[in-house]
């Protein structure tokens, strides 16, 4: 953890060259520059057999939205995309969506691990395209000082819901992160919660939502939306098959890896 990172590898040579490009041309309207609509994502039944319960029960589905079923795949809450009459309000599984430039890597619902360089309590930013920006940013200011930001994770939500007790994470709060080898990024939560998941912990605060409330993303990095993911008591399982465990930022160097190598078998 401790070894210089050179800027070149925040994702390689492709991520250097888009980052370039990026940089080049920043100062221009980007702070309201939108994707290219996604494709959309393959409507498996993938979440709703780990979550145990109906996408209709998943959202509150109002306001003419429909949820997404064996009839029905597309422009409905759970195709993917973020449109018509829905809301993170009634179809978190759908929104917010990618609001930020392909530089940023975004992945909604996700909760990007790694060292804290910029600690999001007091950190805010308007908008998660401003986080994204900020940790570009303080990528070319800190690259030679082996912890340049690689990762940023931000609040879209009135409150976004946490494990940790002690603070309530509010809307704004941008988090900068250091990663050492952001071509395996880590996580510490992502996609839907587990049924079982939301069980455990329905005591902390009000309890979990149905998804992660967080939207973060690795610079340079690529988001798939037909994976699906969930986030269970010991780790998160994709709709291919991948395992990852939960990356926790207090644990001691080495313990992450090991867990990760148990789950993985």
């Amino acid at each position: 953890m401790g070894r210089a990172v050179l800027h070149a590898s925040l994702v390689g040579s492709c991520s250097l060259l888009l980052l370039m490009s990026y940089l080049a041309t920043k100062g221009g309207a980007h702070s309201s520059a939108q994707h290219d609509e996604p494709p959309r994502a393959a409507n498996g039944n993938f979440v709703e057999q780990q979550l145990g319960t109906p996408p209709r029960q998943l959202a509150a589905l109002e306001g003419g939205v429909q949820a997404c079923g064996e009839h029905r795949k597309h422009r409905c809450c759970g195709d993917g995309i973020c449109e018509g009459p829905e809301t993170i309000g009634n179809c978190m599984a759908d929104c917010p969506g990618i609001t930020t430039q392909p530089v940023c890597g975004e992945e909604p619902h996700s909760d990007t691990g790694g060292h804290a360089v910029v600690f999001g309590i007091d950190h805010r930013a308007a908008s998660a395209q401003d986080c994204c920006d900020r940790c570009v940013e303080h990528a070319k200011k800190h690259a030679a000082s082996g912890k340049p930001c690689t990762s940023w994770v931000f609040c879209p939500l009135p409150v976004c819901w946490g494990l940790d007790t002690g603070w309530n994470h509010t809307y704004g709060e941008c988090w900068l992160k250091w990663q050492a080898d952001p071509a395996h990024p880590l996580y510490g939560q992502r996609g839907a919660y587990s049924e079982e998941y939301r069980k455990k912990h329905r005591f902390v605060r009000s309890g979990p939502p149905t998804h992660v409330p967080w939207t973060g993303g690795i610079i340079g990095g690529m988001y798939d939306p037909s994976i699906k993911w969930v986030t269970g008591p010991e780790g998160m399982t994709s709709s291919k098959g991948d395992e990852l465990t939960n990356w926790r930022a207090w644990e001691a160097h080495g313990v992450y890896e090991k867990r990760l190598r148990k789950r993985q078998g």
